[in-house]
């Protein structure tokens, strides 16, 4: 039965309307085979700090932004994004997020255990408010675990709220040399986030001991860039970016370029197909627009919102019920969690279908 929706939805795809646009000369190379040859597919503004492009590479087809985000723009506008995006939260909807995401990460390490994985030295990258990470070390307590992330903000948080190491780097930045090794690397929404995708994926691989595992997810490209396509090209105005989403993957090049790097993909799958059913990444309609450029203010935004610290302060406030710390619930708990957060219905990420690219890889022994 799956393989039948694979296949129908990978010959829909095949006749969908393109991601398509004029040729031309782009002005960063390629993040993943350093050509120039693109085809312009949109226009936009991140924040008021950039005037962008969104480019597809004529010769590997990774869609990127270009010129590429700037540091010192990236670092504005993520600190500026999370502030915004805080202020405008209750404390009763951080609290459920917090706990959504500790499921979460419990759902994720019930995973990793049906598949005979016990990891032992844990890294995430981007560990955002760190329950994900909290929720994974709930189904392995012996674990040590170490954040990663570019957000200072976040990572003093992250010691004083769960007591993790931290590293303070971009991952395209890191010198792996100089870092300990992992058998469990953890890339949650990352990918799309970094200036150079090839660097980062080579450095998340040399960091793992032979035979670790590297796990991501990040957005069906198709249809994340397919919302600034659409702006663009039926209304001719540029589209507002204020998460940094500077990558937008092509399901067959990502997975060409991971088994480059000697990794061997265990599982690679994409879920979440509803906005597809409804159109999104195929149909030109206002629905499935990326919002109209009115270059938002990010210093401005920064200046005129709270510190990070009000998340973590409703940590303080218990968003993990009590039940959690019953010896005698844990093994219902955890098959809870892992049966409410599982994405059952999956198709080859290939299809280029669905919002989320599932990649669980194994690094040669």
């Amino acid at each position: 039965m799956l393989q039948a929706i694979t296949s129908f939805l990978t010959e829909f795809r095949a006749r969908a309307p393109q991601l398509d646009g004029p040729k031309i000369e782009r002005a960063d190379p390629c993040g993943f085979c350093g050509s120039r040859k693109a085809l312009q597919l949109s226009r936009a503004d991140y924040w008021d700090l950039m005037e962008v492009d969104l480019v597809r590479c004529r010769d590997c087809g990774l869609i990127q932004v270009d010129p590429m985000l700037t540091a010192e723009a990236t670092a504005i506008g993520c600190l500026a994004l999370y502030r915004f995006q805080q202020s405008g939260e209750s404390d009763r909807s951080r609290r459920r997020g917090l706990y959504r995401a500790f499921r979460r990460g419990i759902a994720f390490g019930m995973t990793l255990r049906l598949d005979g994985i016990k990891p032992t030295r844990v890294l995430e990258v981007g560990a955002g408010d760190g329950y994900f990470l909290k929720g994974l070390q709930y189904v392995f307590p012996s674990a040590s675990y170490t954040c990663l992330d570019v957000v200072e903000e976040i990572l003093e948080a992250m010691q004083q709220q769960h007591g993790f190491s931290t590293i303070a780097s971009a991952v395209e930045d890191m010198n792996w040399k100089t870092l300990p090794k992992f058998d469990l690397v953890i890339a949650r929404d990352i990918l799309e986030h970094v200036t150079k995708p090839a660097r980062a994926l080579e450095t998340l691989t040399n960091i793992l001991v032979p035979g670790g595992t590297l796990f991501f997810i990040t957005p069906n490209g198709w249809q994340d860039a397919w919302q600034m396509f659409s702006r663009w090209n039926v209304d001719h105005v540029r589209s507002e970016i204020l998460i940094n989403h500077v990558n937008y993957f092509d399901a067959i090049s990502l997975r060409e370029k991971i088994e480059s790097f000697g990794l061997t993909i265990r599982k690679w799958y994409i879920y979440d197909l509803k906005t597809f059913f409804r159109g999104a990444g195929w149909k030109l309609i206002e629905q499935h627009k990326a919002r109209v450029s009115s270059k938002r203010p990010a210093k401005q935004t920064i200046e005129q919102s709270g510190s990070l610290s009000t998340t973590f302060a409703v940590a303080n406030r218990q968003p993990i019920p009590k039940s959690y710390e019953s010896p005698l619930l844990r093994p219902l708990l955890m098959l809870y969690c892992w049966y409410k957060h599982t994405s059952f219905l999956r198709v080859n990420a290939d299809t280029r279908v669905g919002e989320e690219i599932y990649c669980l890889a194994q690094k040669s022994s």
